[in-house]
């Protein structure tokens, strides 16, 4: 919520005194009771007015409103309802520094040297172009060998294990030739004695 602000902080604001705030309705009149009753009327405006307006940020503000315009507009339109003299004194002026002088030769020499800029830019846009083109196929070797890296090694793997199983099946084909070779030189010695024996039968008779 806003905080209301008195007529006195009016007068303070606008930089006057609550007399002076009031002093136009002292004209024409001739009553103290009839000035009186305008005076509390004038009095009860500016009270309702004021009632309207809250401080948000340490600034005056309009209640319940979305821009953040200044509140000046707003207090002006409010002074001419009410009849009120409401003289602005800016109290920020905008300090506008000189314009700087640039001869022509100061304007060439800095058209030369963007001029300059530029062409340097250009081709360091180029070299970074190279750099970039020569790096990605750099890359693109690397990941062609170690794709024919790993190919090569899943082939070795491949005929390694052909191997182990060739030397497998020579190593079990030597064992059976080792025993086919004591089967036979058992049936030779057998046929042997069988022959020694067939000799000694006929040799006897």
């Amino acid at each position: 919520m806003g905080k209301k602000i008195k007529p006195t902080d009016l007068s303070m604001t606008l930089g006057i005194s609550p007399e002076d705030l009031l002093s136009h309705y002292k004209k024409d009149r001739d009553a103290q009771g009839h000035k009186a009753r305008r005076m509390a009327g004038a009095e009860r405006k500016v009270t309702r007015a004021w009632e309207k307006v809250h401080v948000k940020d340490s600034k005056p503000k309009r209640k319940d409103t979305l821009s953040e315009e200044s509140y000046t507009p707003w207090i002006r339109e409010r002074v001419c309802l009410v009849k009120l003299p409401f003289i602005i004194d800016p109290a920020y002026i905008p300090d506008i520094p000189n314009p700087i002088t640039v001869t022509t030769e100061e304007v060439d020499r800095l058209k030369a040297t963007i001029s300059r800029m530029e062409q340097d830019k250009e081709i360091l846009e180029h070299s970074l172009y190279d750099a970039t083109y020569e790096k990605n196929q750099i890359s693109y070797n690397l990941e062609q060998k170690d794709r024919q890296l790993l190919e090569n090694m899943e082939e070795l793997w491949v005929e390694r294990s052909k191997r182990q199983k060739t030397l497998g099946g020579l190593f079990s084909a030597k064992v059976n030739f080792e025993n086919l070779n004591g089967k036979l030189k058992e049936a030779q010695a057998e046929g042997q004695r069988w022959k020694m024996a067939y000799e000694l039968a006929v040799w006897e008779q």
